[in-house]
Formats: C-alpha cells, sequence, structure tokens
C-alpha cells in the first residue's frame, strides 16, 4: 500500500501532538494537515489531498458528524474515521450514516487508532471493539471489523489519589515533562515520578495518551491546572 495521509481533527491540542507523534513513528503513515474545529476541518479536506480524515466528533464550532457528511458530500472517494470518547451505540450509527468508514473510541486509541486507519485506507470498515462485543449477531454495518485487543478500564478514580497525586498528573495531562513539574511544584524529580507511577498504576493508565483521555473524561480544563 503507498502512503496514506491523514487529516486529524481534534481540538484537544496534547492529545493532538501525542497523536502526531504515534502517527508520523509509522513508514505508511504521514500526518499531512490537523484541524482544531469542524469549519477548518471541512476547508482542509476540501482543499488539501489525504487518504484518512480522523475526525473528533465534538468541536467547539460544530460537530464531526455534520462536517463528515459535508466533506463526503464533496469528495466521496476521502475516508473519514470518527474518533470520540462517546460511548453510545448510537453516536456510531450516526456516524455511519454520514459516510464515515470507521469509529474508534479515545481510551482506546493506543491499541486501535493505527488499525483503524490502515483498515479504512484499505477499503475496510472499522469499528471499536468496545462497540463489537455488544452485538450478539454483528449486523450488516459493523461487518469487516478488526477487533485488537482493548485498553482495560480504569481501575479507580480520582478519589483514591492523593492531592500531590492528582496534580502530577494533571500537569502530564497537559503536555508537561517530570522536570517542568518538578520546576512548578518545588519537588524532586524522583518525588514527580513515584507520583506519576504510582497515579497511573492506581487508574489502570499505560501511557501519556490514556493520562489525556482520563483527563478529559474528568473534565479538567489548562486553566485550572495552571492555577
Amino acid at each position: 500500500m503507498s502512503e496514506i495521509q491523514v487529516l486529524l481533527v481534534d481540538d484537544h491540542v496534547p492529545l493532538r501532538a501525542e497523536l502526531r507523534r504515534l502517527i508520523d513513528n509509522q513508514p505508511d503513515l504521514r500526518l499531512v494537515a490537523e484541524a482544531g474545529g469542524a469549519q477548518e476541518a471541512v476547508r482542509l479536506a476540501l482543499q488539501g489531498s489525504f487518504t484518512v480524515v480522523v475526525m473528533d466528533l465534538s468541536l467547539p464550532d460544530g460537530d464531526g458528524i455534520t462536517a463528515t457528511a459535508e466533506i463526503l458530500q464533496q469528495r466521496p472517494e476521502l475516508r473519514v474515521l470518527g474518533l470520540s470518547r462517546h460511548e453510545e451505540v448510537g453516536y456510531v450509527k450516526r456516524m455511519l450514516a454520514a459516510g464515515a468508514r470507521g469509529y474508534v473510541l479515545k481510551r482506546n486509541i493506543a491499541n486501535g487508532l493505527l488499525t483503524a486507519i490502515r483498515t479504512v485506507a484499505a477499503g475496510g470498515t472499522y469499528i471499536d471493539p468496545h462497540f463489537v462485543s455488544k452485538q450478539p449477531a454483528q449486523p450488516p454495518e459493523y461487518g469487516g471489523i478488526t477487533a485488537p485487543k482493548a485498553v482495560r478500564a480504569p481501575a479507580a478514580t480520582d478519589s483514591d489519589l492523593s492531592a500531590d497525586e492528582i496534580a502530577v498528573l494533571k500537569q502530564i495531562a497537559w503536555g508537561h515533562s517530570n522536570r517542568e513539574i518538578t520546576e512548578q511544584f518545588g519537588m524532586a524529580e524522583a518525588t514527580v515520578a513515584q507520583h506519576k507511577v504510582r497515579a497511573m498504576q492506581k487508574l489502570g493508565l499505560r501511557t501519556r495518551i490514556d493520562v489525556i483521555h482520563y483527563a478529559e473524561a474528568q473534565g479538567w480544563r489548562h486553566d485550572e491546572m495552571a492555577s
């Protein structure tokens, strides 16, 4: 297969940075452009040369479902892959009805996104295994699915973390390094690393992307973390 050119649409800047690294580390994938909103996504998709559009459903100036329909009305050859934290099957059906070829949950990005991009680029359909497991008879719209192993759900909540563990985890979610957190809080770097490891173990998180998703789910905002 020739190089798969990707347009990434998501308004969460730290998540985009992590996904950029993930995609660009693959020899057959190239992140060509990024968009933080629905209108920008439509404009770029209609003007640029892309194979797959990875489309967040919740955007500040619209929604990814409407943007997908608008894009595919004018460029039906593009493959759109939905990206969302919404775990209700209704969102999957609406995204597929708009013309998307797949749907990945943000909490399963580490295990599913690359497979999903390659699957839809090759003309197949990819639905997150979270939904596949709920389809006992697999209706037609779930055909052609590759189901990688999912990331396990968090084993605890932030109520099980210490105040220091929460503070460190918030800073990690917004892209700060251990050294930067050390300077901000006056902790030893080894202490920061210890809080990070303990917090991630308690919550069942494995990667920085998992931490970003957890922060989104908890509603942690950047301005709150900086205070």
